[in-house]
């Protein structure tokens, strides 16, 4: 199940103060205590599991945020290289077309630095 969270929780009992059913001969049975141990016949350390209901929705949000912003940016990165690839692909038929009809050379020169130009600015 997603964002099902399981905690280990240490939990003191005193037994002095529990409740009247609830005495060391149960505690020493159910969780196996020593009757020679006189500290714990007062005071002894459980460990159990439970479930955190407030951790589960936390740690879900967080990893739906998580996958949200990963689509975000593979989105971006895919826009951002499908312009530079068009405006490349634009400024070299350009060129081209250019360089055909156009035979002078100054002509050209100038025609393909101000491609280059237009491309460093906007792959920047």
């Amino acid at each position: 199940m997603m964002g099902y969270v399981r905690r280990t929780k240490a939990v003191a009992i005193d037994l002095n103060h529990a409740s009247p059913n609830y005495n060391f001969e149960t505690a020493r049975d159910s969780y196996g205590l020593e009757k020679s141990d006189p500290t714990q016949r007062n005071l002894f350390i459980k460990v159990i599991t439970i479930s955190n209901p407030r951790s589960c929705i936390r740690e879900t949000l967080v990893a739906f945020v998580i996958i949200i912003i990963v689509v975000v940016v593979v989105v971006v990165v895919v826009v951002v290289v499908v312009v530079v690839v068009v405006v490349v692909v634009v400024a070299v038929q350009l060129v081209v077309v250019i360089v055909v009809v156009v035979a002078d050379v100054k002509v050209v020169v100038v025609v393909v630095a101000v491609v280059v130009v237009v491309v460093i600015v906007v792959v920047e």
